[in-house]
């Protein structure tokens, strides 16, 4: 039983449990919603670059070598750089629905972050959340560490206040 290519494992899906209709809907809507945020030419489709971002938006956390195959399963057709919303959206729901990643639910996350702030102050720095992600979790590009800097970094305070982050990031 040899490895899987990256493209196999991407389209291993195994259903978690049947979802209503309605909570379908919820589902597509909020991919919409996080998929728009990222079309800047407003023609359907989102850089290559940012998949991940938009992934981690939804509070699916893949890693890197899942990522890479969504990616090569996402441009199979046509590898022009961009993403189409149709084909992305077909993913993100296949992925969002089933196991194949272990989506953190808010006690989980807020756990992460007390952890991560040892003086128990409630937020933490942008850059002690930027050091601990460059040498310890999983890595990001320069670019999405920015971006999600930039997003959850209160802009009045230089802070992150994580309790809040964390409301946001399970939405």
């Amino acid at each position: 039983m040899g490895k899987k290519s990256d493209k196999e494992a991407a389209v291993e899906v195994i259903p978690e449990k049947s979802f209503s209709d309605e909570a379908l809907l919820e589902i597509s809507k909020n991919i919409a919603k996080a998929f728009r945020v990222f079309d800047s030419l407003g023609n359907d489709t989102c850089d290559v670059r940012e998949i991940g971002t938009v992934f981690r938006s939804l509070n699916v956390y893949p890693s890197e070598e899942q990522l890479k195959g969504w990616i090569i399963e996402l441009e199979d057709d046509e590898p022009t750089g961009y993403i189409h919303f149709a084909k992305f959206n077909a993913l993100a729901l296949k992925v969002i629905t089933s196991n194949i990643v272990k989506r953190a639910n808010e006690e989980e996350l807020y756990r992460a972050f007390l952890t991560l702030d040892m003086d128990k102050r409630g937020y933490l720095l942008p850059e002690e959340l930027r050091n601990f992600l460059q040498n310890d979790g999983e890595k990001f590009s320069d670019e999405e560490m920015e971006e999600m800097l930039l997003t959850c970094t209160d802009p009045t305070e230089g802070k992150i206040f994580y309790e809040d982050f964390v409301v946001m990031l399970v939405k």
